[in-house]
This record gives structure tokens, sequence and C-alpha cells, in this order.
């Protein structure tokens, strides 16, 4: 459930903050927490290249997404 909150923070405009804010705030309400050193990332040339998809953040910081951007 949180990897779909995630999912569907993602569009253009929004931030690797807002995506990260939904997965945290969905498994913390939920009781649970989130493994802060496990992060998703960018897929390009290299199957792990930047940026780093972290699972907690702040709503409005970080990369803004953009079309085009492929991630984990």
């Amino acid at each position: 459930e949180s990897l779909a909150r995630g999912m569907a923070a993602v569009r253009p405009g929004a931030t690797l903050g807002d995506v990260g804010h939904a997965i945290q705030a969905h498994a913390e309400a939920a009781g649970y927490s989130v493994v802060r050193e496990l992060v998703g990332h960018g897929v390009g040339h290299v199957f792990h290249e930047p940026p780093q998809v972290n699972h907690t953040g702040r709503p409005g910081l970080g990369i803004v997404l953009v079309p085009g951007m492929v991630f984990t």
C-alpha cells in the first residue's frame, strides 16, 4: 500500500520529497516504520544511477520530477 501511495505521488512538478513523504506517512499511520537504509534509484544508461529515491521525505523538497524520468 505504501508503494501505491508513493507511485500515486509521482507526476510532473512533484518532488522526490513528495514521493518519500507519501510512502513514509502511510507506513507510519499503519504502525510501521520505513527502512531508511534502503532506497529506490534512477534507471538509465546503467541500472543503478541517480537520483536516490528515499522512502522518507518532506513535501516540496528534493528533485522536481519531469516527464521521462525513470526510477525504481
